[in-house]
């Protein structure tokens, strides 16, 4: 017979909310064939034009899809940049959206259990909030959404999780 424990609180605690304003999304997708030419080129940009966040994922058939939040004012270089990679490899961009804004936060135990991405993802989905993009790690969690809905954002979050000091 095995034991095994979970953490588990009802209203998941966490130590708090950043909110970061003023960024912009760049949302591109190009075939499995030129990840390697895109990742070498996105090593190469300028230091200044680090992307805050960072989310790639599988689309259909033979497509990826990268998503890199980065600071608004650096968008032009950037988006300069990202176009002379994707045309070397013989695609597009797909999109930029500006006027985003990013919250993060992090709490206790959040490598220990299961459902905190659910119970934010949830709470904002209930109450109209769309996501356009989340990363999430074994302790942190970065949802970004249209820059209009940020602080009703922050509130359902703040709503949803039990505050805990650090």
């Amino acid at each position: 017979m095995e034991t095994i424990a979970v953490y588990w609180e009802e209203r998941i605690k966490t130590y708090g909310f950043s909110v970061v304003r003023g960024l912009s999304l760049v949302r591109l997708q190009f075939s499995d064939e030129h990840s390697g030419r895109v990742g070498r080129g996105l090593c190469n940009l300028e230091e200044s034009r680090t992307p805050v966040l960072l989310a790639v994922g599988h689309l259909d058939g033979d497509r990826m899809g990268l998503d890199l939040l980065v600071e608004t004012g650096g968008l032009d270089q950037l988006a300069d940049g990202l176009r002379e990679i994707l045309s070397s490899a013989g695609e597009v961009p797909a999109g930029i959206s500006s006027q985003v804004g990013m919250i993060t936060f992090q709490g206790p135990h959040y490598g220990d259990r299961y459902g905190i991405a659910d119970a934010a993802f949830g709470a904002l989905a209930d109450r109209g909030i769309s996501i356009m993009t989340a990363g999430c790690s074994g302790s942190s969690v970065y949802i970004v959404v249209h820059e209009s809905c940020l602080e009703e954002a922050h509130e359902i979050l703040n709503q949803t999780f039990a505050s805990q000091s650090s």
